[in-house]
This record gives C-alpha cells, structure tokens and sequence, in this order.
C-alpha cells in the first residue's frame, strides 16, 4: 500500500490528528519513523515535522504529509472543501 494510503488510513481510524493549530519545519530527515506511513525518513529524504503546542510532535515523508493535510483540506473531517497546500 503506498505511503500516503497508510497515511489517510491512520487519520480516518483515528491515530492521527486532523492538521489543525500547528507549527511546520522542514528539513533532512532524521532517521525517524513516518508517523503517516511508518516506514523510516532517511537523511536523504525531506522531512516534514509539525509540532502541537510544543507537547506533540509529527514527522512525515512528503507524500505522507500531503495525505495528512488533504484530510482536512479536502472535507474529508470537516465536511468543507479548500485547496491543499503544494508539497514537491
């Protein structure tokens, strides 16, 4: 299953919380498990970190944090419908 399937799959069931009041770095990646796919963001990758209120921190391969994103921006939670941020 790709990335970012397993990524809306874990938002959808639950284990992940919608995009909402967040702070976004982006950077090399640190080794550390996708909390979208779970598959690990090797230094090679681009990493995407969000924090929430600095108690809670999300890393993300890119496409996993596009799902994520889209699941909110597309009304998938929400019921509404927005544009998604553009992540390359």
């Amino acid at each position: 299953m790709p990335r970012s399937d397993r990524t809306l799959d874990r938002v959808r069931r639950g284990g992940l919380p919608a995009p909402l009041n967040r702070q976004l770095w982006v950077g090399p990646g640190s080794n550390k498990p996708c909390d979208g796919c779970g598959e690990r963001i090797s230094g090679d990758e681009r990493e995407f970190e969000i924090n929430f209120a600095d108690t809670l921190t999300f890393s993300f391969h890119p496409e996993c944090y596009k799902a994520w994103m889209s699941i909110t921006y597309l009304g998938h939670s929400t019921g509404t419908s927005a544009r998604v941020p553009t992540v390359e």
